[in-house]
């Protein structure tokens, strides 16, 4: 996908993956799209990247667990269908997804966790890249998703 550079604003010059994955400042590009502060062909990436974010294809057969405590973030597990794990995962966690991972579910479930977005994108790069592989590379091949179709709700 080619992205287009900002024209304006604290982040001009930068384009919206670059200020997701290398300024580290995913709840720009999250909170610019809720609050319609980008148009065009700009909104339309925000767009995109947000529903990326929301839909990162891992094996069918895992299960994601989303912990909180105290109204913040503070880990996660990525455990196999077949696990005995997932009673005492599903007791802990807040949230749980199925076959994908979602960089923005935090948002919903701890709002005032103002980090959780940017810890959970750490998280997901530290556990589930490969070596070498950067967030903004990850994050510009569409296979690495769900198609738009089969968009899917946080439990």
């Amino acid at each position: 996908m080619d992205w287009h550079r900002l024209g304006r604003g604290p982040y001009s010059g930068k384009t919206l993956l670059e200020i997701m994955f290398q300024v580290q400042d995913p709840d720009y590009v999250l909170d610019g799209l809720e609050k319609g502060e980008f148009a065009g062909a700009v909104r339309e990436e925000a767009a995109e990247l947000c529903r990326r974010a929301a839909q990162i294809r891992v094996d069918s057969d895992v299960t994601v667990y989303y912990r909180v405590s105290d109204g913040a973030y503070c880990g996660l597990a990525m455990v196999p269908k077949s696990s005995p794990e997932h009673p005492e995962c599903e007791r802990d966690s807040a949230a749980r997804t199925e076959g994908y991972f979602d960089l923005t579910v935090l948002r919903r479930i701890v709002p005032k966790d103002k980090l959780a977005t940017l810890r959970l994108m750490l998280a997901f790069e530290h556990h589930c890249l490969d070596e070498g592989t950067t967030l903004a590379h990850f994050f510009d091949n569409p296979k690495n998703f769900l198609s738009s179709a089969s968009g899917r709700q946080a439990a």
